[in-house]
């Protein structure tokens, strides 16, 4: 509530108005106090129906002009007065005045209706009085007293009394001063002043320490949104949020204390093994982005059961973030572990033999171990793989020959063709050698066709061009017999 720059408190009127009981302490300060006039501050001036109200002086002048017997003479001199300062104001009565004067109109008529005249015998009696009656007196009455000469006038400084000063040295009242009085009135109007003052003041300051806490509880609602998305949203985070934000720490000064906390810390512990490593760290968003990142992969190939609950999956993602596994090498650890081994029996059989201590329970949980590089794992699929071609073909998978066709560059793809080579040229070939009293292995057969050895590849062909003596040499049935089974197996 406003209060009228013209309205002044009175600590008498209120006085009486609390002793009265009409109003309570409290409903007298919610009201804005009362005035000299009677005014509550919430009806006076911009505070009333027409926003004109009189001052104390205009009051008690219009009010000195209607004092007399006619009941209510007093009230319809202070609603004229009221109503001709709104209509100087405004430029007309105000809309109750006509009500108000045909209220006052009547309580006149009423006066002078109850009026009794006395009965007039002699004019001189009614308007002097009755002559006086003679009293007996054993002595005469004394003389009145001289006159006296006034020499001067003196005003006391105190009261503002004015005194005639006679020759005698004597003083007699002229008028009453009023300075005691004003002193009074005014020190009651600073008094009054100073409580509105200090009201006003404390609206205001109540204002804006309501406006302070609505914009700190709205800077905190943004921060408990944004920790937890971060998912740090437990009670106990929060609580450490609100008592900063709302004891006045600054947004951006409560966000680094926060960060500073344990269980930030824990939240983001690939950015502390980053940190802890000498790496730049993630900011929030970017470390969120990569945790949804290394998931999508994780659901896309049914494997969510692997990051286990929220704590034991933002520490396993924390491993990647910190040693820089991106999302696009987890995928190909995941591909690798479930297309190329998981899924392929013959790969996987062949796995389980080279590797032993990798099992098929813990097989794609090994792949995504950081430990072991995506280039080591990389060559142990294409070892498996390489082996795979060779136990298709009915060979023997031996992981030294394996090995050393990986480290060839050898795909799987190409250890297949050459794998199907030795296939057929094998059982032939260890015949014609048998033959001589040689022996002739898988891995002669390998060096010519998987390892492009020349030595091999040489002694290959000689075992052709002996073959071939010995069916130039023989029978006609037994050189078509030898023809059909050796044709083309060792070219």
């Amino acid at each position: 509530m406003a209060i009228d720059p013209n309205f002044v408190r009175s600590p008498k009127a209120e006085a009486r108005a609390l002793a009265s009981g009409n109003v309570t302490a409290a409903e007298l300060e919610a009201r804005g106090g009362i005035n000299a006039s009677g005014y509550y501050g919430d009806s006076y001036g911009i505070n009333s129906a027409d926003k004109v109200s009189l001052t104390d002086a205009e009051y008690n002048a219009a009010r000195s002009t209607g004092i007399g017997g006619v009941a209510g003479a007093s009230g319809a001199a202070i609603n004229n007065a009221l109503a001709e300062k709104i209509k100087a104001q405004t430029g007309s009565y105000p809309a109750w005045y006509a009500s108000a004067q045909a209220a006052a109109a009547a309580n006149i008529a009423a006066a002078n209706a109850n009026t009794v005249l006395p009965n007039i015998i002699d004019e001189s009696n009614y308007f002097n009085g009755p002559p006086p009656i003679p009293t007996a007196t054993s002595t005469p009455p004394p003389p009145p007293p001289p006159t006296l000469k006034t020499v001067g006038t003196f005003t006391d400084p105190k009261s503002g009394d004015v005194f005639a000063l006679r020759e005698d040295g004597s003083k007699e009242l002229l008028s009453k001063g009023t300075r005691e009085a004003d002193i009074l009135t005014a020190k009651e109007a600073a008094d009054a002043k100073a409580k509105a003052d200090a009201y006003s003041a404390k609206m205001v300051e109540d204002a804006k320490t309501q406006e302070i806490k609505e914009k700190r509880e709205s800077a905190y609602e943004t921060l408990k949104t944004e920790f937890t998305k971060y998912g740090l949203g437990d009670d106990k985070f929060l609580s450490q949020v609100k008592n900063l934000i709302l004891t006045g720490t600054p947004t951006s000064e409560a966000t680094l204390k926060l960060r500073g906390t344990a269980e930030y810390a824990e939240r983001f512990a690939g950015n502390q093994e980053r940190r802890n490593a000498g790496k730049n760290v993630y900011d929030e968003a970017t470390y969120l982005s990569l945790e949804n990142q290394y998931r999508e992969t994780f659901g896309a190939y049914g494997l969510d059961s692997l990051l286990g609950d929220t704590k034991t999956m933002q520490a396993k993602l924390a491993q990647y973030i910190g040693q820089d596994k991106s999302p696009l090498e987890i995928k190909k650890r995941v591909q690798m572990a479930v297309e190329q081994v998981q899924n392929r029996t013959d790969v996987r059989l062949m796995f389980a033999e080279y590797y032993p201590q990798i099992t098929d329970k813990d097989l794609v949980s090994y792949f995504l171990e950081p430990k072991d590089t995506l280039a080591s794992l990389e060559s142990k699929v294409n070892i498996a793989s390489i082996g795979s071609t060779a136990m298709r073909q009915g060979l023997v998978a031996d992981i030294n020959t394996s090995q050393a066709l990986s480290e060839m560059g050898l795909s799987e793809e190409q250890a297949a063709a050459g794998y199907k080579n030795v296939a057929t040229v094998l059982p032939d070939a260890q015949r014609l050698s048998s033959l001589e009293g040689n022996k002739y292995t898988q891995a002669d057969a390998e060096g010519a066709y998987l390892k492009n050895l020349a030595s091999e590849q040489r002694k290959i062909a000689k075992l052709a061009e002996r073959e071939q003596a010995r069916f130039a040499g023989s029978s006609g049935v037994n050189k078509a017999s030898l023809t059909a089974s050796t044709k083309g197996q060792l070219y």
